[in-house]
């Protein structure tokens, strides 16, 4: 596996997966169930890709719409970073961008690291 981009059918997200770089990157709108399915493939390639992880993985995120469930399985994609970082002592990187005026979102992202306290990889917000 090298690279993957995978877009929704009305073209509202984009995701990216550079295996040689260790980049990964979720943007657009998560709507859908086109949008579920985009990340949970995603996630099984996280999965893959563990098992030989480069020295810095970095995920990027930028999003314009989110719900619920598209949040949890962003915070599943991470918890399977968590997992490659303790096991491979590699880093992981998270930028979450967001509006500053965007209270939804960071609500929801720091609400979860308060019930997930023992998340071991950070989320850096970037404005």
């Amino acid at each position: 596996m090298v690279k993957k981009a995978l877009s929704n059918s009305h073209g509202k997200l984009r995701v990216s997966f550079d295996y040689w770089a260790g980049n990964i990157l979720i943007k657009g709108d998560l709507i859908g169930n086109d949008a579920l399915n985009k990340l949970s493939k995603l996630h099984n390639d996280i999965g893959n890709y563990a098992k030989h992880p480069n020295k810095v993985t970095q995920l990027k995120i930028m999003l314009n719409y989110f719900n619920t469930s598209s949040l949890s399985i962003l915070f599943k994609i991470m918890q399977t970073l968590e997992k490659l970082h303790l096991k491979s002592n590699s880093e992981v990187n998270v930028l979450w961008y967001a509006k500053e005026d965007d209270v939804d979102l960071i609500e929801a992202v720091t609400g979860y690291k308060d019930i997930c306290p023992n998340l071991n990889i950070t989320i850096q917000f970037v404005k």
